[in-house]
């Protein structure tokens, strides 16, 4: 079992694969060298996730001793059965599965113009009051990073950067860093669009006839 935010996981590793009936011996199976993981407290239907395991991968085996190393997120795995008890050790980094121990979980207000400067308020969990950077990724290498504000330890605000020098509108999505820290595993979506300008603009409707009468409700359409 391994903390990570927002769902803790559960690891395993290897173990006997086949079709045990209650109370039954096993008489057919074989054992494994796969490597997977479990969403705890999940919202829908719990499934297990294979992991791909790129490198040196252990020999199938069963009964392996499994501990999780946070400061350097992986999981190691020592010796275990396989027609023969194993003394061997490996290590598998699952940070890109755990996370930091930080996450964010949504931004208001969701939309600003491209110039940005717009003052945004990031709701999460396990932030702390020491450096934080807040990247806006938008994909074709831009991804501008700005430095948030501690509000508190489920609240950091930030102002969004300028996406004036790709002149179009973008979809960013935002993950923050702590302390020169992995970027969270969650994310948010911020929508950028073009500044509105009066010279470029044409107004429509009765909204703006000079016969309007005063305190009347009346539209237009920009």
């Amino acid at each position: 079992m391994v903390p990570a935010i927002p769902k803790w996981k559960y690891f395993a590793f290897g173990g006997s694969i086949g079709n045990f009936e209650d109370g039954g011996n096993r008489t057919v199976s074989k054992m494994s060298d796969e490597a997977y993981y479990l969403d705890i407290e999940s919202e829908k239907v719990m499934n297990w996730y294979t992991i791909k395991i790129d490198g040196e991968k252990p020999k199938v085996r069963e009964q392996s001793t499994m501990f999780y190393d946070q400061g350097d997120s992986r999981i190691v795995i020592f010796g275990g059965w396989s027609n023969n008890w194993l003394g061997d050790m490996y290590s598998l980094k699952v940070n890109m599965i755990t996370g930091p121990p930080y996450a964010i979980y949504g931004i208001e207000p969701k939309m600003g113009p491209l110039t940005g400067k717009t003052k945004v308020r990031i709701t999460g969990d396990g932030f702390k009051d020491t450096s934080i950077v807040v990247r806006f990724d938008a994909g074709y290498k831009l991804s501008p990073e700005v430095a948030a504000v501690f509000i508190d330890e489920k609240t950091i605000e930030c102002d969004t950067p300028s996406f004036e020098a790709v002149g179009l509108p973008k979809d960013a999505i935002i993950t923050i860093s702590q302390n020169k820290g992995d970027y969270t595993i969650t994310s948010s979506e911020f929508v950028y669009y073009y500044n509105t300008k009066a010279d470029y603009c044409i107004a429509i409707g009765p909204g703006v006839l000079s016969e309007n009468s005063t305190e009347a409700e009346t539209v237009l359409i920009i």
